[in-house]
């Protein structure tokens, strides 16, 4: 295995150097010491973080370029709205909310029998 790691890193290398600065490169230097200590290398995949790049870009399609991680921000913002909105979510009103917390917690010291420290 060391071997065919050895090759091909060195194919690699001569098709296109440019890959040697990604991370699955290095890791695979490592794989076979893995192996040989822990077993079947499980935690070796990246693809499953490496898929989010795709969402990430696509995100960023139609930014302006002037602020692409505010735009990126904003897109996932739109999404979960309307994620929440078709699961059947609710958008109440600042009118329709109590934003006094004072009148909440004493009506629930007062209706709920709450433990008490002796």
């Amino acid at each position: 295995l060391q071997h065919e790691i050895e090759q091909f890193l060195l194919y690699a290398a001569k098709w296109n150097i440019q890959w040697f600065n990604k991370p699955k490169f290095h890791i695979l230097v490592h794989l076979p010491d893995h192996i040989r200590h822990f077993g079947p290398a499980i935690l070796f995949a990246t693809e499953v973080f490496e898929s989010y790049n795709a969402v990430i870009r696509a995100k960023s399609i139609h930014s302006n370029r002037l602020a692409p991680s505010r735009d990126i921000a904003w897109a996932f913002a739109k999404q979960n709205r309307i994620w929440h909105m078709l699961s059947g979510g609710l958008f109440l009103n600042r009118e329709q909310v109590n934003l006094d917390p004072s009148g909440i917690s004493d009506k629930m010291f007062q209706d709920a029998a709450l433990p008490q420290k002796q």
